[in-house]
C-alpha cells in the first residue's frame, strides 16, 4: 500500500508477474489464476477486491492508527500492477473499479493522480 497523504489518496496495489501464454492451454490457466474458475476462488482479482472491501470499511481506523493526517472522503484505489499485459487484463472477466497497468504504464499513471 501506499499513502499519499498530499493528495488524500491510498494506492491498494497488488503486483504480480503474468508470464506470456503461448497457447490456448496456457491462457486458460492463466485467466484461472487471475479470475478463478468460480466465485468462490481464491484467484488473484479477487484478493484485490476482497482487500479493497476491508480497507473502505476500515480506513478510518487504519488512518488513526498509523497517526497519518488524512483529509476526510479519503480515495483508496485498486491498482493491479503486471509487467505484462494480456488479453483478460485489457478486458478484464471481473466488473470492477480496479486498474490495470503494466510497469511501462505505472510511472504516467501515478502522475495523473
Amino acid at each position: 500500500m501506499v499513502f499519499d497523504i498530499k493528495n488524500n489518496i491510498i494506492l491498494n496495489i497488488e503486483c504480480k508477474y503474468i508470464s506470456q501464454d503461448f497457447c490456448a492451454k496456457d491462457l486458460k490457466n492463466t485467466m484461472e489464476k487471475l479470475f478463478g474458475k468460480n466465485e468462490n476462488d481464491k484467484s488473484y482479482i479477487r484478493q484485490v477486491l476482497k482487500r479493497q472491501k476491508y480497507l473502505v470499511e476500515n480506513i478510518e481506523k487504519i488512518v488513526n492508527n498509523l497517526k497519518f493526517e488524512f483529509q476526510p472522503q479519503i480515495r483508496v484505489i485498486p491498482i493491479f500492477l503486471t509487467y505484462t499485459s494480456n488479453i483478460f487484463l485489457k478486458n478484464p472477466l471481473i466488473k470492477s473499479d480496479i486498474v490495470y497497468v503494466t510497469l511501462n504504464e505505472f510511472e504516467s499513471y501515478l502522475k495523473s493522480l
